[in-house]
């Protein structure tokens, strides 16, 4: 940051100085917040639905296991769905344990050059897989 000078006021006859960012400074913070929170919104998302997504084959499939349990000898065919239950329940444990986004951004190494929302993508990917 660099100092401005301000001028004086009508009131005060001295000169004030402050601390604010430059041009490019503030382009730059403004593009990390803009990458930061399109990488907040794409993690947020990914969490609810897979949420949603695991809650409702658990329902459903529950919902067909009542269904069989009245009409046993017609809907058998429900058994070819069990798959369904246990991957629900993992994804559910699985949106539970994932990390949230600001646990994850505030991990991110931050240095002098700027990110791109593709390039912060790209090493988040590579850090969740590693």
């Amino acid at each position: 940051m660099s100092e401005v000078k301000v001028s004086p006021s009508r009131s005060n006859s001295k000169q004030r100085t402050t601390l604010m960012p430059t041009g490019n400074e503030m382009m730059s913070i403004l593009h990390t917040v803009n990458v930061f929170y399109k990488a907040e919104l794409a993690l947020s998302q990914f969490v609810t639905m897979l949420l949603w997504t695991s809650f409702s084959e658990v329902l459903l499939w529950c919902g067909l296991f009542i269904t069989f349990c009245a009409q046993p000898l017609h809907t058998g065919i429900i058994w070819l769905q069990i798959v369904h239950m246990p991957r629900g329940v993992i994804g559910i444990i699985l949106a539970f344990k994932f990390p949230r986004s600001h646990e994850v951004l505030d991990a991110v190494p931050l240095d002098k050059r700027s990110y791109s929302f593709d390039a912060l993508k790209e090493q988040l990917k590579f850090s969740t897989t590693v």
